[in-house]
Parts: C-alpha cells; structure tokens; sequence
C-alpha cells in the first residue's frame, strides 16, 4: 500500500539536482491503465445493472437471456451488444437519462489508493514534464473496452477529468480578422471613399430598395458588383490585385497560424488542450479566399470547411464576381413556378441572409459533441450587431472578444444594452495587440 505521505514518484529524489539531471538521459514513463477491474475496482458495462435488477438476476438471467437473443440475431461483438440490448434495456426498463444514469454509476468502487496514484503522477507531470531540470517525465493514458461515457462519469466523481480543454475559436471577418470591410474595399480604392460612401453607395441601394431588393448579399450580386465591374472592366485577376492588400493586423495572423500550429497536434496525446478554429462571415467565400491566399492562410490554416460564408464565384460568361444568401436560399419552384425558401431562419437579430447563431449552433457545435470527452470552450471574435446573436448563445465558460471603436457601435453597444443576457465572460480589444493578448491570457499554455 502506497504512503500517502512520501509518494512513490517523489519530484525531490528526481528533480533536486539540476546539474546532476543536466547530465543524465532523461526518462519518461509512459503509464497505460486498464480501466474494469484495474484503475476501478468493478467493471462499468454492468455495475448500474447489477445495483438496479440485483446482481444474481442480472448475471443468472437477464444477461444470459439477452446474448442469447443477441446472438441468435447476429451480434456477436459484446460493445455492439451493449449499444443495441443491454443499454436500451436498462435505461427502458428504469426510466433513466443521463443525470439518473450518472447517479447510480458514480457509486462504482474504487480504491483510494488508485486515485491517489493517478493524481501524484499528474502532479508531477504538470509541474516537472517540460521544466528542463527534471530528468523523470511521466505520461499516463487509459485504454479501455468500456466506453466515454462511463468512464468520464467515473473520472468526474474523483476529480479525474477536466485536464483537457477544446477551445473553439470562431472569427468574424470584416473588422474582426482583417481591419477593413471587404464588401467595400475595392470599391472604396476605384471611386475614392467619399465618393462612393455619401454617392453611388446609397444611391444604388436606393434603387434596389425601389425595386424590392433589401438583403445586402442579394444587393451586391445584383447592383454592387456588376456595377464597379463594369465601370472599372475588372475580372477575377484585377479584382483579386486589388482586394488582397486590404489591411489586415499581423498580429492576426500570427494568431492564426499559432493556433494552427497547436491543431495539428490535437491528437498527439500529449497537449493539455485541443483547439480548432472557424470563420463565420457575412462575406463570401471569394472575398476571404483571396485575402486568405495574400497571407496564406488558405487551404492549410483555414479549410474550406472551417469557413462559413455566403457562396461567391465568378461568372462563367460575364467574367463578374456572383454571390447569395447562406440562410435564406429563395429558389423556384419548377412545378408551381412560386419562390419556396431553402434553410431557412428566422433570427430577427441577424440578417436574412446568414444567421451566425445557428451556423454555430447547428453546424460547429456538433462537430464537438462528445461533450463528455472533453469541455468546450468557445471564444468568439467579433465587432457587428450580428456577432451578437452567437455571443449570446455562450455558456459561462466561454469568452466573446468584442472589438471597440471610437465610437461605440455593433457588437460593443449590443452588449452594453443587453450584458444582463450574457453567461460568457467578455473581453474587448482594439487592434490586434490588444487582441494577442486576450488570447494569451486566455490560452497562457499556448505559446504565441
């Protein structure tokens, strides 16, 4: 039995020496653990049952009973078993969900002496793995036939989990990841900002407000772009020249690629977090991937499908730059030669033609699920009115990097009316040193 007093893997016969170590090959201890009947003492596939059926009933009956029938049709794998009997079973049978399932698990016996060893070899490797003095690295892992759920429930109920966080940063576009609007720049450089903010903007889009159109992607596609494409004869190349010097903070980019650099070794088993990062922009997808490819950020950083965005491409015979709606698609109908709305939302805080709130919702989120594997921690960039649909969405825990202007507008100003609806902790910025170090602050382990 371990002395709880004088731990087995004591950092001060490994780590006292620093010039002793300095001269030694280190060591590194790689701990793999069973999981049934090893670092706990019962298996996890059947304690709940035995506590609710009784342990003989279960063992002599019903177990039996349902791999007989399992058997008989086909299924053999005892995992696939569980997943298509022995689960349906139980949870049936006792009316269970999650938080009653939880419960009756946690109970599960395990020695005390097992909890104190993972948590020693824990200690130590936090604070001596990468100090450079101590010669003695430890790494433990669990490989396990049970399955995530049980044993994150198990780890929880001894303060065992929670060592590995999944950041999810998501990125606005426009004044968020690069400094200007990108709907606007090239326009702005061809008639001159003045011009083209009190002049031509507003006049074309009060023609197509005239003639019914009020969604701002279905009025560059249909207004903005042919306009500044005509009068400047412009195509994919000249416009991509001219678009890919926009202003962009390199403290951005440098933020971006660190964080690559930490993607690519989400899986390594080693990193104390995971992190992988998004764009969701009222854009569209030509734009970005012009100014992504100007710092190359495109392809490797962020692929095509971290990057959610209204469609845009360039004509096949006009040569113009083209975009929709994201949300919102209105097609027609071929039989009854009516509109009928594809994907539709009907968030009345962002606009019709994209709704970040449910992109995040609906299509980032699940990607990271398996909330019990790991927590979720979502930081949000953003600056526009939009941005505060998925902000509010955040849970306690989350972070949303609100940028300032001079003036106080967008994003800013809807916190400022509605902080009483927001859980997540909020962190403003300015230009990109300030955003660099929110980030640190928040990801310190993160070496930017």
């Amino acid at each position: 039995m371990l002395n709880r007093s004088e731990p087995e893997f004591d950092s001060k016969q490994t780590c006292d020496d620093e010039q002793e170590n300095k001269d030694k090959k280190p060591l590194n201890v790689i701990v793999c653990w069973d999981f049934d009947w090893s670092l706990i003492n019962e298996n996890s596939d059947h304690y709940v049952q035995q506590k609710l059926y009784g342990e003989t009933k279960y063992k002599t009956e019903l177990l039996p009973a349902l791999k007989t029938e399992a058997n008989s049709e086909g299924v053999h794998v005892f995992t696939d078993y569980q997943d298509q009997y022995g689960w349906p079973m139980v949870f049936t049978d006792f009316q269970l969900d999650a938080t009653s399932f939880a419960r009756h698990l946690s109970e599960i016996p395990v020695f005390a002496e097992n909890v104190h060893i993972v948590k020693t070899m824990d200690n130590h490797s936090k604070h001596h793995n990468n100090n450079g003095i101590c010669r003695l690295r430890i790494n433990q892992y669990i490989v396990s036939n049970a399955n995530d759920v049980l044993i994150d429930v198990i780890l929880k109920k001894h303060e065992l989990n929670g060592s590995v966080f999944n950041f999810i940063v998501c990125w606005d576009f426009d004044w968020s990841l690069i400094n200007e609007n990108s709907d606007h720049y090239v326009q702005q450089k061809l008639y001159g900002e003045t011009k083209y903010k009190t002049g031509l903007l507003p006049t074309l889009q009060e023609k197509a407000s005239k003639e019914g159109v009020h969604v701002f992607t279905d009025y560059q596609d249909k207004y903005g772009w042919p306009t500044v494409f005509n009068n400047f004869r412009l195509n994919a190349t000249s416009f991509g020249e001219l678009l890919s010097d926009i202003p962009v903070f390199p403290e951005n980019v440098h933020i971006v690629k660190t964080i690559n650099q930490h993607c690519e070794n989400n899986t390594d088993g080693q990193s104390k977090f995971k992190i992988n990062q998004y764009i969701v922009s009222n854009a569209n997808d030509v734009l970005i991937d012009v100014i992504l490819k100007k710092h190359e950020l495109n392809g490797s950083v962020f692929k095509s499908d971290q990057i959610f965005t209204n469609p845009g491409w360039y004509d096949s015979r006009t040569g113009m730059l083209r975009c929709e709606r994201y949300h919102n698609v209105e097609l027609m109908d071929g039989d009854t030669q009516s509109k009928k709305v594809a994907h539709a939302h009907d968030c009345d805080l962002c606009h019709a033609n994209l709704c970040k709130g449910k992109v995040l919702r609906e299509e980032v989120m699940p990607r990271h699920g398996r909330l019990h594997s790991y927590d979720n921690v979502v930081i949000y960039v953003g600056d526009g009115e939009n941005d505060f649909c998925p902000v509010s969405m955040l849970k306690q825990g989350d972070y949303a990097f609100v940028r300032q202007f001079d003036q106080v507008s967008g994003l800013e100003a809807k916190v400022k009316e509605n902080g009483d609806r927001l859980k997540c902790n909020i962190m403003t910025w300015r230009n990109g040193e300030e955003l660099l170090q929110n980030f640190k602050k928040v990801l310190p382990d993160l070496e930017f």
